[in-house]
């Protein structure tokens, strides 16, 4: 997708967005969760936005094609109570079993690389009370943390590239943010040159010549960053959260 298809894809959101050429029009953003910039991302996603609104395959499986267990509406506000919630796939159990017959039952399990199999007896909390579930969870997450150190030296054994996270910085995605609305708007160079490179303006006139395409270029590069951000740059966000 390109600046040009994205401009003309969006058109199913008639809602308010944020005034790109003012930053505080984004108030409180250094203060936002990961959780919130993927959100806020996504949201400007027009895939996203023809997906959230239309009906066919249940949501759950519409939303998990962008990452998410559920479908929020993409004019949906975003709150300090979604920081909280299992909102994205990378936050959900793979899978879970339970036996709560007397005789109990045998399973068994083929996992695959990087699986996890816990077996939690619940009848111990009985005694303990609900809050041995807390200790039994902090226990689990001590071994978790093994196995994925034991798994992550496989996998440099086997060569295999394991992802590299970085920490953006938030005044980057801010641009990047900003310039997703900027697309929107069909802001045209002259005026993303005066918003984001004022420094190239010398009293206050627009660069020409060789220093206006080196400017150009910037922004296209900074379109581009933008654009795959809301395509799927997102994800790489949400483990920031935690």
């Amino acid at each position: 997708m390109n600046t040009k298809q994205y401009a003309d894809l969006v058109v199913l959101d008639q809602g308010k967005r944020p005034n790109w050429m003012d930053v505080a029009a984004y108030p409180n953003n250094e203060d936002w969760s990961y959780k919130r910039w993927a959100w806020y991302f996504l949201q400007r996603n027009p895939k996203y936005q023809a997906v959230s609104i239309t009906t066919g395959p249940k949501s759950g499986e519409r939303a998990a094609t962008f990452g998410r267990t559920s479908l929020k509406p993409y004019k949906a506000p975003y709150t300090h109570a979604d920081d909280g919630k299992k909102c994205w796939l990378a936050e959900r159990i793979s899978s879970m079993d339970g036996c709560h017959t007397a005789s109990g039952k045998t399973v068994t399990y083929d996992l695959k690389p990087g699986g996890v199999a816990f077996v939690i007896d619940l009848s111990r909390t009985v005694g303990a009370g609900r809050a041995a579930i807390a200790a039994m969870l902090a226990d689990a997450r001590s071994k978790l943390d093994d196995e994925l150190s034991k798994f992550e030296r496989e996998l440099t054994k086997s060569s295999s590239d394991l992802p590299e996270i970085k920490k953006p910085r938030r005044s980057k995605l801010l641009q990047r943010l900003r310039m997703c609305d900027a697309m929107w708007k069909r802001a045209t160079d002259d005026e993303l040159i005066r918003v984001f490179y004022p420094g190239y303006c010398v009293d206050g006139m627009l660069p020409t010549g060789y220093e206006r395409a080196q400017v150009i270029r910037k922004i296209r590069g900074e379109q581009k960053a933008a654009i795959t951000m809301m395509e799927g740059g997102y994800l790489e966000l949400i483990p920031l959260h935690y």
